[in-house]
């Protein structure tokens, strides 16, 4: 029987337990346990709503009985779905509860560890054929990680285009090479002072995209409380608004900082002067604790190469994608975490960026540099 294995530590909850099918043994036990997530209390409140239905009319077509209905049917799929994490967990399921932040709900939830086999098995088995199509499938000049992800075999055609982009003259790459590590405690105030310098020197008109709800929300309180950055409209993911309501204002503001975390690295359209500037604060590893990530992980040799550097490539690639929009596009990118110089896996990041203009110096350089660039000088 599986047993409960922590995952504490999740960007979107406060915590989260998930089903272990080799445990360890622990000092002290998880604080969730299947005595206290068991099946006889979801089936008490089966038969509670069972009850309340018949006393209110039986078959009736009720507005009441049918929402009854509805909760009945969730308490159902909730008895299964407890039933086969504990007692036959399907080898391709990673199963896990999640305690949503500030609140006393608990979440049961399920995925797949595989998604390929069932895209083969409910998708291409049924079409003649499929086309996947982006501006930010490849990887390393291949499609292998991305083929590997959605079970894709041998039998593909693969095409990769020149982008219609001319990045050296649209893009600026800028690498400071004096910002601390992430690990480093000095690292949210670096970022916070670059951060600011950007958003003075071309008005706001900047996205800074972080990969840590706690980071964001430090980092857009010391900006808040900045006295030279008064004319800047800060807005910040899950504090000033959520994503559609804060890319409305972003756009129909004069000198907006926005920041966001994992929704805003993709899918944002924004193209023209409204945005010039794209601020990465760390290189977007996926957490080691989420429990897909840890389900996957489990399965390969080398998850980091196998697993972490390549999702974290690509999502650069999809951040990096959020400046230019249109041939007609000019802005720069900023890159604050130093791993990308200083590290051997630096390089895997390097080659997933456009062939935009590049400059590496020192911090302090950066805001002078991205102004000058959008200003054509």
């Amino acid at each position: 029987m599986p047993c409960w294995k922590s995952c504490s530590g999740s960007p979107t909850w406060a915590h989260q337990e998930k089903l272990s099918r080799n445990p360890k043994p622990t000092a002290s036990p998880p604080r969730l346990t299947p005595a206290n997530c068991s099946g006889s209390r979801i089936n008490g409140w089966r038969r509670a709503v069972g009850g309340v239905r018949e006393w209110l009319g039986g078959d009736e077509p009720d507005q009441r009985i049918r929402e009854l209905e509805m909760i009945r049917g969730r308490l159902n799929a909730a008895m299964r779905l407890l039933d086969e994490a504990l007692l036959r967990p399907d080898a391709n399921r990673v199963y896990w509860f999640s305690q949503v932040s500030r609140a006393e709900n608990l979440l049961q939830r399920a995925a797949p560890i595989n998604v390929g086999s069932l895209l083969r098995e409910r998708v291409y088995a049924e079409r003649r054929s499929t086309v996947f199509t982006s501006a930010t499938l490849a990887v390393g000049g291949t499609f292998d990680y991305f083929s590997s992800r959605v079970g894709l075999g041998a039998e593909i055609e693969e095409l990769i285009l020149p982008s219609p982009f001319d990045f050296y003259h649209q893009a600026l790459v800028c690498l400071p090479t004096d910002i601390p590590l992430p690990e480093d405690e000095r690292f949210d105030a670096a970022v916070e002072e670059l951060i600011a310098a950007v958003a003075r020197r071309v008005g706001g008109r900047t996205l800074a995209l972080f990969t840590s709800h706690r980071q964001l929300r430090d980092v857009h309180a010391g900006l808040k409380q900045r006295m030279d950055l008064d004319e800047v409209l800060i807005l910040g993911q899950g504090i000033d608004g959520q994503r559609r309501q804060l890319l409305k204002t972003f756009e129909e503001a004069q000198r907006p900082l926005l920041l966001g975390t994992s929704s805003f690295w993709e899918g944002i359209d924004i193209p023209g002067e409204r945005l010039s500037c794209v601020i990465v604060v760390r290189l977007p590893f996926p957490v080691p604790t989420d429990p897909i990530h840890a389900a996957r992980a489990e399965q390969v040799r080398d998850p980091f190469s196998q697993l972490a550097l390549p999702q974290a490539a690509l999502r650069l690639k999809q951040g990096f994608g959020r400046l230019i929009r249109r041939s007609t596009d000019r802005g720069a990118v900023a890159i604050l975490d130093n791993r990308i110089l200083g590290r051997d896996y630096g390089k895997a990041f390097l080659e997933v960026l456009p062939p935009a203009s590049r400059y590496v110096g020192p911090a302090v350089e950066i805001a002078g540099r991205i102004g000058a660039w959008l200003e054509g000088v």
